[in-house]
């Protein structure tokens, strides 16, 4: 089901303006559509988007923030000295690929 809104009778002048919005938002939650006429015409619609239903699951995840990156956590490894020797051509070759 839809409400049917005519253009011609809005005004951002009037002060209920803002309540009239949202009064359309508040419908818009319980599943009814607002569409915009003028002139007889639909020239838009508000309506719930379609989004994937929020679980407590779905609110953890996002309200878990990630572990941090721990600051100086390998400082005290070290890296063998072969580490920085120049790879052979066979190596080479199969960066290339």
């Amino acid at each position: 089901m839809s409400i049917t809104i005519n253009l011609n009778e809005l005004s951002v002048d009037n002060p209920v303006f803002v309540q009239t919005i949202q009064q359309w938002l508040a419908l818009i939650e319980t599943g009814e559509d607002v569409v915009f006429v003028a002139s007889g015409k639909p020239v838009a619609k508000l309506a719930a988007p379609d989004l994937p239903s929020i679980t407590a699951n779905s609110i953890t995840e996002v309200t878990t923030p990630k572990k941090r990156r721990q600051a100086g956590k390998y400082i005290d490894k070290k890296l063998s000295p072969e580490f920085f020797l120049p790879l052979d051509e066979d190596e080479l070759a199969l960066w290339d690929q």
